[in-house]
């Protein structure tokens, strides 16, 4: 079954960015630069990389097949066995330093794998629901935290670091709860 990627507005100001860079560039030496053999070439290698970015940037898909989830970013192919998986959550922001991205939204779902020597990967199919819905009648083994869980963890979290912090007004800042009255705390 085939997913493509789901798009948010940072990841779309984000690619916009650097589509205006790269074809700005491509202005620039178009209209400014004098052409001799050496330039023509950079200019010809610059041209399909641009091209390659371009179809890497809005061609992002996911399969799930009988045995694998496939990824496909622009001509380039990512594969990996359902039997491997251990875990599926969400996740948010731009990247993740334990990840693998493969997306193209900042709201995506993290898959965690059994071996230590993988790194997890993260994926935003725009169906959500439904891909993981086909996700676990191919691999039923699967731990998974909802949309709702994650979102009353998350909640959770805040509100934990909301009471670990005291704000001491005749000092003008914050002090962490475990540090009043301790000598890391400093004192008018």
């Amino acid at each position: 079954m085939l997913f493509n990627s789901n798009r948010d507005f940072t990841m779309n100001s984000i690619f916009t960015a650097i589509l205006f860079f790269m074809f700005s560039f491509l202005y620039y030496m178009i209209r400014f630069v004098e052409f001799t053999p050496i330039i023509f070439m950079a200019f010809i290698v610059y041209l399909v990389g641009m091209f390659l970015g371009i179809h890497l940037i809005f061609r992002i898909r996911y399969w799930l097949s009988e045995d694998q989830l496939t990824s496909q970013m622009g001509s380039f192919f990512t594969s990996w066995h359902y039997e491997d998986m251990a875990a599926i959550d969400y996740s948010k922001g731009l990247r993740k330093k334990d990840c693998d991205n493969y997306l193209g939204s900042t709201a995506a779902l993290k898959i965690q794998f059994k071996s230590d020597k993988k790194k997890s990967i993260r994926i935003s199919p725009e169906r959500e629901e439904e891909f993981i819905q086909e996700l676990f009648k191919r691999a039923p083994h699967l731990s998974y935290c909802s949309i709702e869980e994650y979102r009353a963890m998350q909640m959770r979290k805040e509100e934990v670091a909301q009471q670990e912090v005291i704000v001491v007004p005749h000092l003008g800042k914050a002090v962490k709860g475990q540090d009043v009255g301790s000598s890391s705390s400093t004192w008018l």
